[in-house]
């Protein structure tokens, strides 16, 4: 009778593990396919991004390309492979596609050695560079932005500039030639531009003044200042200033970006 009773409770503690382990398996289950399905939910967005991104990138005014930093067995660069790139790349650089997988030196005729440099300098510091370049092999202005994507891939931004530059240029040849004095500064108060038939009259070296502080230029100019320092305030301002016994009439006017922030 005891030897029954023995067994029963044997019997009874193995049906009680084998329902508590078969419970735990089927939960482990359970939490494995869930865990299988929330990968793959992840692997179609990520994918959905992907395409996004892909159409984004086709779609784009600028050209843009992947490229790898080829190096020699010492660690110097010696190369650049194209590995990616948007219609709008090759057309932009007239190339065509089968340039993917070649080097730069190859499918490249006006190709700079210094470009190796300035390339390796993005991968090694992770700093991006961004800059105005003209490539006179295409006649274009390039604005560029050059930017690490990994220790051997670097990815390139390249925006077609050359009627804005043009623009530019005519503007300031426009500005040069008038009766008057054009200037332009920055938020902090640095002039960035300085032109005009007038400016002579004033002061011969007045196109020096380009890079210092306008603050300072007119320190000893107390009605001007406050002209300044009321158009950085969004201020438009209109006066009349005398200057070496010539009155000018004189506009400021605030230059803002898309944040209305003054630039």
């Amino acid at each position: 009778m005891a030897l029954y009773t023995v067994l029963l409770v044997l019997l009874a503690l193995s049906l009680f593990l084998f329902g508590m382990y078969f419970g735990q398996y089927r939960s482990c289950r359970k939490a494995s396919r869930e865990m299988l399905q929330q990968k793959k939910n992840t692997q179609a967005e990520i994918d959905n991004l992907r395409q996004i991104n892909t159409a984004i990138l086709q779609n784009s005014f600028s050209g843009f390309a992947f490229h790898e930093l080829a190096r020699n067995p010492d660690g110097k660069p010696v190369d650049v492979i194209y590995l990616e790139a948007n219609d709008r790349f090759f057309e932009l650089w007239g190339l065509p596609k089968e340039i993917l997988g070649k080097g730069m030196r190859e499918v490249l005729p006006f190709y700079r050695e210094d470009w190796l440099s300035e390339y390796d300098e993005v991968i090694r510091t992770g700093k991006s560079v961004h800059r105005r370049a003209y490539i006179a092999v295409i006649d274009v202005y390039l604005d560029i932005c050059i930017f690490r994507v990994s220790d051997k891939v670097f990815g390139a931004l390249f925006h077609d500039i050359t009627q804005l530059v043009q623009s530019e240029q005519q503007l300031k040849n426009a500005i040069a030639n008038i009766n008057g004095i054009f200037f332009s500064m920055n938020k902090n108060g640095i002039f960035t531009l300085a032109e005009g038939l007038a400016l002579s009259k004033f002061n011969p070296d007045s196109r020096e003044i380009v890079g210092i502080s306008a603050f300072e230029y007119f320190k000893d100019r107390p009605d001007i200042l406050v002209s300044l320092h009321s158009c950085l305030s969004w201020e438009l301002v209109e006066t009349v200033h005398l200057i070496k016994g010539t009155y000018l009439e004189t506009r400021y006017t605030p230059v803002k970006d898309n944040n209305n922030n003054v630039v």
